[in-house]
Parts: structure tokens; sequence; C-alpha cells
């Protein structure tokens, strides 16, 4: 992964810096302060914690609509997941789970309205 791709990452989903730090273990600023084609090297589940984030705001902007919509959604507890805050579940294989069954499920339901 690259520093561009982590800056990325981090503007999609709007991360603060503590948040981003938390995920990431590096500091915005050191990522700020880097060459963007430069390597970082992350542990194997940081970057599967990255993907499954990034999963799911693409299921969640495809859900709904815009970006601002969807980030609403993914920082709001969810009565419909427990009232989970579905960013803090993506974290888990489990939690991203949820979130692709309830998605699914509410597409399935728009279908047949």
């Amino acid at each position: 992964m690259t520093l561009r791709e982590l800056i990325c990452f981090q503007r999609v989903l709007d991360l603060d810096a503590k948040s981003f730090t938390d995920l990431t273990g590096i500091s915005l600023h050191r990522v700020r302060r880097g060459r963007v084609k430069d390597p970082i090297h992350l542990a194997a589940d940081c970057i599967a914690e990255i993907d499954r984030c990034k999963r799911a705001y693409s299921l969640a902007l495809d859900l709904c609509g815009n970006r601002q919509t969807a980030l609403n959604w993914l920082y709001s507890p969810a009565p419909s997941l427990q009232n989970g805050v579905p960013i803090d579940l993506a974290a888990t294989p489990e939690g991203l789970l949820q979130i692709e069954c309830f998605i699914s499920s509410m597409r399935q339901h728009a279908l047949a309205s």
C-alpha cells in the first residue's frame, strides 16, 4: 500500500487524525509528510481491516446514492444492526458480513416494492 492510497482512504472515509492513527498505527501527520509513492508497510490484519472499511463504504455509497448520506449512515448507530455503528462493525469480518446481509435485505425489499 502506498501513501497515496492511504491518503485517499482517509479522505474518502473522512477519518479524523485519531481514527486514522487508531486504524493504521501511523500518524496522519507522518503520512502527509511522506512522498506519496513511498510504500507503507502495514500488518496484514491492518490491511484487511482497511479493505473491509472500503467495502462497507462502497456498499453504503451504492445503497445511499451519495457520499454524504453514505458517510452519515456509516458513522451513526444503526438500529437494524443492533445499534452498532457500521464503520466500527466493518473492522471485523463478522461485522462486515452483518452490513452485507443488511444491505442485501434492503435491496430485496426495495425490489419487492
